[in-house]
Formats: C-alpha cells, sequence, structure tokens
C-alpha cells in the first residue's frame, strides 16, 4: 500500500472517508466529501408583517438556513414550494419581498406559505413562512343609506320615527381605524344646527329644540325642507370620513292667527257713492309659514245690512246698493278674516262707515193745501208756509208762483196773478204770505196762491237723479231647484236637477257646477228649507275653497233661510255647493214642491 497524502485540512475529524483501492500512481490520492447534511432554519416557525398596500419590492424578511456539508453539499438555494404571486423570495440571499401591489387587509389577512432551502446535493428542507397583512387605515366609514327622509311638526320634537345612522368602516375591527364617530356638520338652511344633536357612538338623531316654521328662510322651491348634513369619520391616523344627508320635511302646524292691520277702520263715504264702489281695502297677515295656513279670506259678519259686500280674497269692501244718509248715517259692520286651514283660526276688526248727507232730498211744504179766512182790514201777516228739508246743509227760498196764481173779485172776475204783486206778497226766507195793502181795499174776494220752495244749496238736478234711489240692476245667470230627496255626506257636491233659468248654459244639473261664462262680479242666492227636526249644513265653494258656510236648523216648525253671497269671477271659475265637511244634511225635494233653490245674477263687467 502506497503513502496517503491529504489535500483537505480537517478542523474536526468527524467525518469517516471510504477509500476505494486505486492502482499505484504517482503517489497522490484524492478524497471526495460525501453530503451527509440537509439545510438547517434557524427558527421552527418564521413569521413577518407588511403593511397592506405595500410597494412591490418592498422587504418582508431574509430568511437563513446553514449546511454542515462542505462543497457543494453546502450551497443553499431558497424558495417557495408552490407559485406564489403576492411575494418573491430571492433564491440566493433569501429575502422575501412584496411582489403585488394588491396586498389588503380587508381581503386577506395572513399568508401562510411554504419555504425550502435546498443544498446543492438536492437535499431539502422547509419551514412555515406566516406573513400578517397589517391593517392600513386605506378605508372611509360607508353610511348603509344614501339618503334618509323624516318629517316633523313645527314646534315639536318628535321626529316621525327614530332615526339612527348607521355607517361601517371595512378596516381592521376594533382598531382606531374601524372605530366611527358621528357628528352634524351644517343644515340647510343655515343657523339650524343647534337644534339637532346626533349620538356620537351610536348615530341618534334627536331634536333637542323646537323649529319655528314661520321664522326659518326656506327657499321658495323647498319651503319647510331641511337638511342636516351628518359625517362618520374613522379615529386612525389620517382620519378618513364620509357624509350624507339627512332630509327633514318640517310640516307647518296652523298656530297663528290672522291679524288686521287695525282692530278699528273708520271711513266716510258720500250717500250718492256709486254702487260698485270701493269703501276701504282690509288687510290682515298670517304669519304661518305655508299656504293654506297663511292664506287669508275675508267675510262680513253682522252690520252690512245687506248694503255691501267684501272680496273674499283682497278684503275690500264695496257698495252693492244705493246709501241714504236719512235712513242710515252710520254702519258698523264686524269683519272676519279667517285662514284656509284644516282647523281654521280667525279674528275680527270693526269698520266704522259714515255715511255723509248729500244734498238730495227735496223740501215739501208741510201742508199740501191750505185755505186761510182773513178779514177785509187784514195788512201783513197772513200764513206761514214753512217747509222741511231732511238734508242738513239745505237752504230753503219759497217764492209765488204768479204764472199760476190767480185772484177772484165780483167785481173784477179772474184777475191774473201778476195783477196780484201789487197786494200779496211771500217772505222768501221764512215762507210768511203777508199783505201789502188790507185786502178789503183790493175788491179781490179769493187768492189762489201757488207756492214754491226751493233748497238754492242743493245740486244741479242732473246729479239730484243720478243720485236717486235706484237699485243697480241685475241680469238673471241661472236658476235651479231640487226637485227630489238627497242625502249629502262627506263634503259631498248637491246637484239641482230642474233648471229654470240658464243663460249662456253655465250651470250643470249633472254635476251640479256653475262654470263663469264671463269675468265680473255675481251674486249668489241659496235658498234653504229644512223641514221640521232637521238640519243643513251646506257650504259655498269658489274653486276648491269654501266661502260661505251656511246652516239651517229646524225645530218644531220647518225653517227656511236664504243667503246672499257676491263673488269676484275670472271666466272658467268653478262655484258650488256641497255639504259642510263633518255634516250631512237630508235636503228634501219634489217635482211639485222645489224647497231648496240655488241662482246667480250677473252684477257687472266693471265690478271690482
Amino acid at each position: 500500500m502506497g503513502v496517503l497524502a491529504t489535500l483537505w485540512r480537517l478542523i474536526m475529524a468527524v467525518a469517516v472517508y471510504s477509500v476505494a483501492a486505486v492502482a499505484p500512481t504517482d503517489g497522490l490520492t484524492t478524497v471526495e466529501p460525501v453530503n451527509h447534511f440537509p439545510p438547517n432554519f434557524n427558527f421552527t416557525d418564521i413569521r413577518a408583517s407588511v403593511p397592506e398596500g405595500s410597494p412591490v419590492g418592498h422587504f418582508v424578511v431574509i430568511i437563513t438556513a446553514y449546511d454542515k456539508d462542505l462543497g457543494d453539499g453546502g450551497m443553499i438555494t431558497y424558495s417557495f414550494q408552490a407559485t406564489q404571486t403576492m411575494f418573491r423570495m430571492d433564491p440566493v440571499s433569501g429575502v422575501v419581498s412584496v411582489a403585488s401591489y394588491t396586498t389588503d387587509y380587508e381581503t386577506k389577512d395572513t399568508y401562510v406559505l411554504i419555504v425550502q432551502a435546498q443544498d446543492g446535493g438536492g437535499l431539502v428542507n422547509i419551514r412555515t413562512l406566516i406573513i400578517s397583512i397589517d391593517d392600513v387605515n386605506d378605508n372611509p366609514p360607508v353610511f348603509r343609506q344614501t339618503q334618509y327622509d323624516m318629517m316633523l311638526f313645527e314646534n315639536g320634537t318628535s321626529l316621525s320615527k327614530p332615526l339612527r345612522l348607521e355607517a361601517t368602516d371595512k378596516d381592521k375591527p376594533g382598531t382606531d381605524n374601524s372605530n366611527i364617530t358621528y357628528s352634524l356638520s351644517s343644515t340647510t338652511p343655515p343657523g339650524l344646527t343647534g337644534h339637532f344633536h346626533i349620538d356620537p357612538l351610536t348615530g341618534d338623531i334627536t331634536v333637542v329644540q323646537p323649529l319655528d316654521f314661520d321664522n326659518i328662510s326656506f327657499s321658495a322651491e323647498q319651503v319647510g325642507a331641511i337638511t342636516l348634513t351628518a359625517v362618520a369619520s374613522d379615529h386612525g391616523l389620517g382620519p378618513l370620513s364620509s357624509t350624507v344627508e339627512v332630509s327633514i320635511t318640517l310640516l307647518d302646524i296652523n298656530d297663528n292667527t290672522p291679524q288686521f292691520e287695525y282692530s278699528e277702520y273708520h271711513v266716510s263715504v258720500p250717500e250718492n257713492i256709486a254702487v260698485g264702489s270701493q269703501v276701504v281695502m282690509l288687510r290682515a297677515r298670517d304669519a304661518d309659514g305655508s299656504a293654506p295656513n297663511n292664506h287669508v279670506y275675508y267675510f262680513l259678519e253682522t252690520g252690512d245690512r245687506d248694503q255691501f259686500t267684501i272680496d273674499h280674497v283682497t278684503g275690500s269692501i264695496t257698495v252693492v246698493d244705493m246709501l241714504d244718509h236719512e235712513s242710515v248715517a252710520t254702519y258698523s259692520i264686524k269683519v272676519m278674516a279667517r285662514d284656509q286651514a284644516a282647523d281654521p283660526l280667525h279674528s275680527f276688526c270693526t269698520v266704522h262707515i259714515d255715511v255723509a248727507d248729500v244734498n238730495d232730498e227735496q223740501p215739501r211744504f208741510r201742508e199740501n193745501h191750505v185755505t186761510v179766512d182773513v178779514t177785509p182790514d187784514l195788512l201783513g201777516a197772513v200764513y206761514n208756509m214753512s217747509a222741511v228739508d231732511v238734508d242738513q246743509n239745505s237752504v230753503l227760498k219759497y217764492f209765488i208762483l204768479w204764472t199760476d196764481s190767480y185772484g177772484q173779485s165780483q167785481a173784477l172776475g179772474t184777475i191774473p196773478g201778476e195783477d196780484l204783486r201789487a197786494w200779496i206778497d211771500i217772505d222768501s226766507e221764512y215762507g210768511m204770505i203777508y199783505t201789502k195793502v188790507p185786502i178789503g181795499s183790493t175788491q179781490v174776494t179769493k187768492f189762489n196762491l201757488t207756492l214754491q220752495v226751493q233748497d238754492v244749496n242743493a245740486s244741479e238736478p242732473s246729479l239730484q237723479q243720478d243720485t236717486g234711489k235706484k237699485k243697480w240692476e241685475e241680469s238673471v245667470i241661472f236658476s235651479a231647484g231640487l226637485s227630489h230627496y238627497q242625502e249629502a255626506t262627506k263634503a259631498q257636491r248637491i246637484v239641482y236637477d230642474t233648471v229654470f233659468v240658464n243663460e249662456g248654459s253655465g250651470y250643470n244639473n249633472i254635476t251640479g257646477i256653475f262654470t263663469c261664462p264671463r269675468t265680473g262680479g255675481y251674486v249668489f242666492k241659496i235658498h234653504l228649507c229644512a223641514p221640521r227636526h232637521t238640519s243643513l249644513w251646506l257650504s259655498l265653494y269658489h274653486e276648491v275653497t269654501s266661502v260661505q258656510t251656511m246652516e239651517v236648523h229646524a225645530d218644531e216648525y220647518s225653517k227656511a233661510e236664504t243667503v246672499t253671497v257676491v263673488l269676484q269671477l275670472m271666466q272658467g271659475d268653478e262655484v258650488y255647493l256641497a255639504s259642510t265637511p263633518g255634516h250631512s244634511s237630508r235636503m228634501f225635494g219634489a217635482p211639485d214642491a222645489i224647497l231648496n233653490t240655488f241662482s246667480s245674477s250677473f252684477l257687472s263687467p266693471a265690478f271690482k
């Protein structure tokens, strides 16, 4: 056996080498190492973490293993056992880095990977690599609904139903990234945040201060609409938030009474004021913020004596019949202003109308015919033919109409009136008839005098004629009656089936509706008859608005009433009668016994 020459330096003699028999050489022998050891990892399990959304190439962890073998057997290559798209591993250094931009905690928060270390001799060892994806605050809170709608009554503190806003956050539960706080940021109209409160933890919205509909500046397009902007914010570093709108419809309640500008009005009109003339325009304001709560209608309650009417919409009081100072010098009219709410409120004022005297009355002698016997020697006063004039500013003058007067004499016969001037006359101021000479010296046995009294302060005759008693002429448009029994309930329309007059075919006896044929003033007359122990409740409607409510209650005897209403109508307006809401009326009639009628007359196209 030859001499062995070792080419390796052994630090520890722990390896046993097998030497094959070789043929004699030049005296040198090579010893080859054997791959006895697989790679070993430093840890049993390897754990690492990386923030979600990390960029590609972001360092995660370095995997290290060692191999006791020498040479190629100790060279280690690193890899994932299965194909992996989220991470990559450097085969030489063992560095694990991010391979995709899509790491997302909310999609997958943990990756369990099998890494292997393989030496040059093909021996393999594996370990489990657990990579946790750290949550990053990358998700804002999201409300469960995109819109919330509620209703709230004015002056109330309870919404139409409990309101809780809920938002969720996809970030890691129980962390600042997903913990949510609620708040209110703004309102439309502005300045109302103090009226509402949102619980920062639960999102419950409550009303803490009542709202007055009438003091909120709503836009004309969105009257009653309130919008709250609610915010949901997380607590993460660089907090994220989202908003949602809460729409609240504030319902106006009828809590304001119409108010006249004055409690009493004083006006004066001449007694010869033309029919249809305006006397006064009333104004009442209702502070409610929406219709019909702030729509005001006007009604004459008492004191008008059918001489005046009021436009239910404008509040204009006008004359409907000639006035006469001597008959009624003063009117005190009670006027009601009522809103149109379902539960209407009203107020009153008093209009005092003084009818100023106009010198339109003729003076009248107290006696139409007077016979006076005098003695022949009478000289001076004979008889006082005084006259009266009910006008306050009259100035009376007395005259003898000589052409209509004459004297009688046994000697002279009939003496013309002009010839009597020298013997007899009348005091123009006081009406005293007196003789200028003793009667006996005139040979006149009888004076037949025609006297005239004149109010020299009176208006011109044409004006007197113009201001004389004359009714406003009315033209009947339609007249209809009820010729059958009808029980009307729940605001049911009354149909007067028998038509007597129907100028222009404005009244429809199928629907019971009168359609105005031309613009102007109309007077409507409703005759109601309630048989014994019955009641009638009817309302006159102009379009959809009740302008007059009527009640007739009969006890032991039947009772009839006639109601007159003056309306200013536009062409095409509709007027009809219906049972008053909340009441029922039994109306009786027969073809030969029409007890209830409905009619209208046209007053004037210029009626204002």
